[in-house]
């Protein structure tokens, strides 16, 4: 089972290049960093969901002063829909971004990011009768090309001793607790997770988030991933949308 540890997990983007992130201060103000790639990774506090709305607000706040001017973006799910697990992590899993700026200041000499921002969205969806491990699925945006950066998601999640194994299909399992796994268009691609228990829901989501975010920007534009199998709290999102499945 993934259990949930109840941390905030702020996500550090790969794509942007250097960033101007004071990492020693991240350490004082109580952040674990985990280096995912060169450029990026996770920054990790403890105890996000037992703390008030004031520790909330003040890790948020350390956050703008480890990076200033970094957005904050939330990759899990496009909105407050789902369960109240889902919410939950969905509340605990925020991916930071380079502070947006005009095109025409960027020729005044004002420095910002102006590269292409991920678009995709993440979910975690619990079935109570997993078995084996838990399953990735992750459908481009274009409906008609393949996955074709499975590799480097194999790569940085390795660093961590978590092993992915492409699938040729999703798992018989998954369809009779979400059936709308079936009206998914047909250029899905399945991973399954291995050794992935090592890891809190919260951090694998990042960690996902992470990877999938390189690719979006620099790679091959996507649509939507899921991550499904046995969660603590049984968060589930996907079913609670009123869009048609990506």
């Amino acid at each position: 089972m993934l259990r949930n540890e109840s941390s905030k997990v702020f996500v550090v983007p790969g794509y942007a290049g250097e960033l101007d992130i004071d990492y020693e201060l991240a350490s004082e103000l109580g952040f674990e960093r985990f280096d995912a790639t060169p450029n990026g990774g996770l920054l990790v506090h403890p105890n996000f969901e037992t703390g008030s709305h004031d520790e909330k607000q003040t890790i948020y706040e350390g956050i703008s002063r480890v990076w200033p001017g970094c957005e904050f973006v939330n990759r899990v799910s496009n909105s407050r829909s789902g369960n109240a697990s889902g919410i939950q992590i969905r509340d605990q899993v925020t991916s930071l971004e380079p502070m947006r700026i005009p095109k025409l200041a960027s020729q005044f000499g004002a420095e910002g990011y102006l590269g292409r921002r991920p678009a995709f969205r993440i979910t975690p969806e619990a079935i109570t009768q997993a078995t084996g491990f838990p399953t990735l699925v992750v459908l481009p945006k274009s409906k008609k090309k393949k996955f074709e950066f499975g590799r480097q998601v194999v790569a940085v999640l390795a660093t961590y001793g978590i092993d992915l194994k492409p699938l040729e299909k999703h798992p018989p399992h998954c369809l009779a607790e979400l059936p709308w796994l079936s009206e998914l268009r047909e250029n899905q691609y399945w991973f399954e997770l291995s050794n992935s228990s090592r890891c809190s829901i919260e951090v694998l989501l990042a960690l996902l988030c992470h990877t999938l975010e390189i690719i979006d920007t620099q790679m091959q534009q996507l649509s939507v991933a899921h991550l499904i199998g046995e969660i603590e709290g049984n968060p589930r999102i996907r079913e609670f949308w009123t869009s048609p499945p990506a």
